[in-house]
């Protein structure tokens, strides 16, 4: 439908698939100003000119106004004509003169197409943007906009997780839910790694895996499917990044996600065959692999237990990590300090690692090593000199596989990743694979130095 709709009226997306969720409209036209500023003239020279927009704004209604799902780089060149002084800096004399050239005011009013149905809009975003025209036209899509698309909706991902869900339900024998499952709804809700890790799934190039007991988290996607087959969840209830998590914290009140307490120690792969009753003990099977738990313990604030003594005789040259250690063990809670704990874990690791190669004189490392080699060939040297176990060296080779949740990567990607959001229970599972590690580095390097 096409309707005539006043400029005030018009938001510029903050959540444009081109940048992602931004704070508000003007941090948007920023982006654009900043990101774009050639095409954004262009534009803006091409608008004045012609002395009218040519495509018809893609908006829907939200309250009093209508959100720009398509064109907000037009809305915002009309917006700065209108209001040159809302420009950057370097801007502001180029609308304002761009203004004084208009003959009419063609930004008091936009022809607008105003569609209702939001799978409707995503569907014309994906067929449009085609040919830049040095900004005149319409800009393609970049990678990260691609990225930004397929993570807030879920379509076109290579592996489609609702696919994979109905047919566990369908060979459960839960036949009628199979069926009934909105499929394009389910892929949104789970479309980024942050969502899909809080309902204890993980997506990874070689497919997707459960991160905690297979009961619990099937549990939990027959708890969501049956919201939504009952409409209970529609697409605007989980239309952007905000909507999904405030579901989740729901099913999260309620004890309906997965907790700490059944956390795997490694990933499974998901399995579309019936997920089988667990046996006694930690252990589980999916598909008949035997997988195991992470044994329970009291729920923890902070990332070292603080009331765990680790023994360890701080020398005067270490004071930096103990600082980090106090930090991590007493001060940083995961409640306000996700990020910073996820950082100072990597760092913990990583100067501990370097610390004990230095004082203990390990020959075998070289310069140029990645992180995850020197940790296997540091605990190759535990191992050697009986500090640590067989079994236990093992469990630390496998933090080599990037693949894996708990693994050197992800600490990596803690630090380096713009997407990966930190889980408390992720790190935690972490800490727990690795402190025996770190405890006999900083002990091995401590004893060397007296």
């Amino acid at each position: 439908m096409e309707e005539v709709i006043s400029l005030e009226a018009l938001l510029v997306n903050a959540a444009n698939d081109r940048h992602g969720d931004l704070k508000a409209e003007e941090a948007a036209i920023v982006w654009l100003l900043k990101n774009k500023k050639e095409q954004m003239k262009n534009l803006a020279r091409d608008i004045v000119e012609r002395g009218e927009v040519y495509e018809r704004p893609l908006v829907s209604p939200d309250g009093d106004h209508f959100m720009v799902w398509d064109g907000n780089r037009r809305v915002t060149c009309l917006k700065l004509l209108s209001e040159p002084g809302r420009a950057t800096t370097d801007l502001i004399e180029f609308f304002a003169d761009l203004r004084r050239k208009c003959a009419r005011p063609i930004w008091e009013i936009v022809q607008c197409q105003v569609e209702t149905d939001l799978e409707r809009i995503d569907e014309i975003l994906y067929r449009r943007h085609t040919g830049a025209q040095k900004g005149v036209g319409q800009s393609d899509w970049d990678d990260r906009a691609k990225a930004n698309f397929v993570g807030r909706t879920g379509k076109h991902q290579k592996i489609n997780i609702a696919e994979l869900v109905e047919k566990s339900f369908r060979e459960s024998g839960d036949v009628e839910k199979a069926q009934a499952l909105p499929r394009s709804n389910f892929n949104r809700l789970l479309s980024g790694e942050a969502t899909r890790n809080r309902v204890g799934l993980s997506l990874t190039s070689k497919g997707l895996y459960f991160t905690h007991d297979p009961e619990d988290v099937m549990a939990t996607l027959h708890r969501i499917a049956d919201d939504m087959c009952a409409r209970r969840v529609v697409l605007g209830d989980i239309w952007d990044n905000s909507a999904k998590m405030r579901y989740l914290d729901m099913l999260e009140q309620d004890n309906l996600l997965p907790n700490q307490d059944n956390l795997l120690v490694s990933p499974q792969a998901f399995k579309a065959s019936a997920v089988r009753p667990r046996g006694k003990g930690a252990s589980a099977k999916v598909g008949g692999v035997a997988t195991t738990t992470v044994k329970p313990h009291a729920q923890r604030k902070t990332l070292i237990p603080s009331d765990v003594d680790f023994k360890l005789k701080w020398s005067s040259s270490a004071q930096r990590i103990k600082s980090i250690w106090g930090e991590l063990q007493f001060n940083l809670t995961f409640d306000r300090h996700v990020n910073a704990i996820s950082v100072l874990l990597r760092v913990l690791v990583e100067v501990s690692t370097d610390l004990c190669i230095k004082d203990a004189g390990i020959d075998t490392v070289h310069r140029n090593d990645k992180l995850s080699t020197k940790i296997e060939k540091t605990a190759n040297f535990l191992l050697d000199r009986k500090i640590i176990d067989e079994k236990y060296f093992r469990e630390i080779k496998k933090l080599s596989h990037g693949e894996r949740i708990i693994s050197s990567d992800t600490m990596h990607r803690y630090v380096h990743s713009t997407t990966l959001a930190p889980s408390p229970d992720h790190l935690v599972a972490i800490w727990d694979t690795m402190a025996q590690y770190v405890v006999s580095c900083l002990g091995l390097a401590f004893e060397k130095e007296d």
